[in-house]
């Protein structure tokens, strides 16, 4: 710096205390530096002792810069001195004066006369009418520091242990310099502590919500406040990608005036430069240290709310990007430099939560599909054993109108019958879990373009997603039934479209992806127990036919041997019996034997036409069930106890089958069971015979091992009827039949 004016008191400089004065002097000023005083406070005293120490009227210290000026830091004045710097002032080292030499050459410098020194600041030193000059350089940490510097005026020059003596407060500076540098390391090294601190608990309160897999929506609420706690900052805001050019704000923490300026849920174009088009275009950090240039709506919304300055970083979930975190200041100055890495920190939790919560659904789907799954393949299971026990298809439809209804979770669900291409005859309905009863004989006519039209037309499933799809016949009873969306499936049967199933759903969303899919599980189910009741159908008038034929052979042999063979018996026996007649008394040997064949003609007659009535008894033609039950009571070899309640007669077919059903019972139990009596009922009640022929015999009996059960049973189950025997063993053997008296 530049040499102050002023002039040494020679008579003073050779007074003894002298030293001792310099000594209290550095003491003060080594006291200010061992009480950690800042540098401003050590550089003020040091300028003020060494210019009264030293006896000069001006004393300065100069920091030097990059750029090779000097800063003054401190001065000390005598009083009166004009025209000298002032703390702050920035000199320019060009010349050849003091301060310039010492830059140079890092040594101390003293010029007694400016006389012929160039520079600016010469011809400042000159004009101020400066002596002699003298500067000690400030080394610290062996670096040129700055340079303490004093000045005389007048013509005499400065004592030769100037030098030394600048130097031992020289040497306080560096050490005040050094703890100076050392403490504000040390400080920073503390506020870096006490924000890592900061920022890591920050992130573990943060992180211990994601660990306990917290919805998303709350973390973004908690990031926000954490970020702008944590950053010291005054706007915070977490944005979702919505798309390639529009962005949501899903959190945000920051004063009520700027959130009222923009407000969670705000939705907004990505246009222009500007902070989220810089970070959502490159995928990295970006800050914007000015929105005076800053274009889009976005910017000028951030002008609106007060912002600065800003910085983005992006929200990374997988490898795309999910949105972006920014935080801003509302009042002057740049935020520090680590603020991107800091953000990005909270950043990957965003991130984190956001894909554990994307985890977490499509775990839940999964277990919803398998669910799903479960609960249909559990329906399904339930509509095949109706279908493998034999129930009629009636009970069927039923079953799936209900258990599709169940299984999809929609509020309808139809089983239909086409009649030709223009009619539909409705099965089976469930509406809101409960089976509706339908009207006998009602038919649906068929529109074009519904759904039931486009099953039968293409024989595939069909679906209809929107209430108002549906053609305008149906729309008003579809909407009236509350669906908003449908799904069929025809019923194929022997290759031809036999029905349809069909589901709605009264809910506003369309039905499940691949609904259709599951219906036609159930149509799968339906085309088989159809399919099986039409073969057992076909069956059952297989098996009537040959029981039919059967029995008119059998009347056409009974008749045939009433009307033949018994007849021809008959004459037979009444010839030999007239040829017995007319032999003469003595030939009794010979009458004798005509006697004889006419004994065995008469036994075979009878044999005959026992024989006839097993193949077909006349006594039930001619008289009923109730006759002929009572011959059987009286031809059994057991006692029978007779209970018959019917007083009408029956179609033949189910007279045949009840005699011959008792008729094989009261054999079995002469046969077999050891009884001592049977018992006989036979009653007609709704539409049905029911017979039932007991005994008290050792039981065992199995209708697998006697030919005559089976074929017995062939015979009921040809009628539509049913035949159970119960047969314990020591328990006695019991036969109950039903038989539908007007056909199956």
């Amino acid at each position: 710096m530049t040499g102050g004016a002023g002039g040494c008191d020679e008579s003073r400089r050779e007074q003894p205390n002298w030293l001792a004065e310099q000594q209290a002097a550095l003491r003060q000023v080594a006291t200010l530096v061992a009480q950690g005083a800042s540098p401003e406070t050590v550089f003020a005293a040091v300028a003020d002792e060494l210019a009264r120490v030293l006896h000069v009227l001006n004393a300065g210290l100069l920091r030097y810069e990059s750029d090779g000026s000097g800063v003054v830091v401190a001065v000390g004045y005598q009083p009166g001195i004009t025209q000298m710097p002032v703390t702050g002032d920035r000199i320019p080292l060009s010349g050849d004066d003091v301060g310039a030499q010492i830059l140079r050459t890092g040594l101390p410098t003293r010029i007694d006369s400016h006389e012929n020194v160039n520079g600016p600041e010469a011809e400042r030193i000159r004009a101020a009418g400066i002596g002699s000059i003298v500067g000690v350089p400030v080394i610290v940490d062996g670096h040129l520091w700055g340079a303490a510097i004093v000045g005389s005026k007048g013509p005499d020059a400065l004592p030769q242990d100037t030098e030394e003596r600048i130097g031992d407060f020289a040497d306080l500076l560096a050490t005040a310099i050094v703890n100076a540098a050392g403490n504000a390391e040390l400080q920073a090294s503390r506020d870096s502590l006490e924000v890592l601190v900061s920022q890591q608990a920050a992130l573990r309160r943060v992180a211990t919500l994601v660990a306990r897999e917290v919805e998303p929506t709350q973390i973004f609420d908690v990031v926000t406040d954490e970020m702008r706690h944590c950053l010291r900052v005054g706007v915070v805001g977490l944005w979702r990608l919505e798309t390639s050019d529009e962005i949501t704000l899903v959190g945000s923490s920051t004063g009520p005036e700027a959130l009222a300026g923009w407000p969670v849920g705000t939705r907004s174009t990505v246009e222009g430069n500007n902070l989220v088009s810089q970070v959502l275009a490159t995928g990295q950090p970006a800050r914007m240290d000015s929105y005076a240039d800053a274009e889009g709506v976005i910017a000028e919304r951030a002008r609106r709310v007060g912002l600065s300055t800003a910085v983005g970083v992006p929200v990374v979930v997988g490898s795309r990007i999910w949105g972006m975190a920014a935080v801003g200041l509302v009042t002057p100055g740049s935020l520090p430099a680590d603020t991107e890495a800091r953000m990005s920190d909270f950043a990957e939790l965003v991130a984190t939560s956001i894909a554990n919560a994307a985890t977490r659904d499509e775990l839940q789907t999964s277990r919803d599909n398998l669910q799903v799954l479960a609960d249909q393949q559990a329906a399904l299971r339930r509509v095949a054993t109706l279908v493998a026990s034999g129930v009629g298809p009636s009970e069927v439809f039923t079953a799936v109108a209900e258990e599709a209804a169940r299984c999809l979770q929609v509020g309808h669900a139809t089983v239909y019958r086409y009649e030709g291409v223009n009619t539909l005859i409705p099965l089976a309905v469930c509406h809101e879990h409960q089976l509706e009863t339908l009207p006998e004989g009602l038919r649906l006519s068929l529109t074009a373009d519904n759904i039931a039209e486009t099953v039968l037309r293409t024989g595939r499933t069909a679906r209809m997603d929107r209430d108002d799809d549906a053609p305008r016949p149906h729309a008003g009873r579809f909407r009236g039934l509350g669906m908003h969306s449908a799904a069929g499936a025809p019923i194929v049967v022997d290759g031809h479209v036999w029905g349809a199933a069909l589901v709605g759903s009264t809910r506003a969303e369309p039905l499940p992806p691949h609904a259709e899919q599951r219906v036609a599980e159930f149509t799968d189910l339906i085309a088989t127990a159809i399919a099986a009741a039409t073969a057992h159908a076909d069956l059952i008038a297989s098996r009537a036919r040959i029981v039919t034929t059967a029995d008119e052979a059998r009347r056409r042999l009974e008749r045939d041997l009433h009307d033949g063979a018994q007849q021809s018996l008959v004459s037979l026996a009444l010839q030999v019996r007239a040829a017995e007649a007319s032999l003469p008394p003595e030939l009794n040997d010979q009458r004798r034997t005509y006697s004889d064949i006419v004994h065995a003609l008469n036994d075979i007659l009878r044999d005959l036409q026992e024989l006839s009535r097993g193949i077909h008894p006349a006594i039930l033609s001619k008289g009923g069930l109730r006759p002929a039950l009572k011959a059987l009571a009286r031809r059994s070899m057991l006692p029978v106890s007779l209970d018959v309640n019917i007083d009408r007669r029956f179609p033949e077919p189910v007279e045949l089958a009840s005699y011959y059903a008792v008729a094989e019972a009261l054999t079995n139990a002469a046969k077999h069971s050891q009884a001592s009596a049977v018992a006989v009922s036979a009653r007609s009640d709704d539409g049905d015979l029911y017979l039932c022929v007991s005994d008290d015999g050792i039981g065992g009996a199995d209708v697998r091992t006697g030919s005559g059960l089976v074929g017995l049973h062939d015979r009921v189950e040809a009628l539509g009827g049913t035949i159970q025997l119960t047969s314990d063993v020591g328990a006695g053997t019991s036969l109950d039949i039903r038989i539908p008296v007007d056909g199956p």
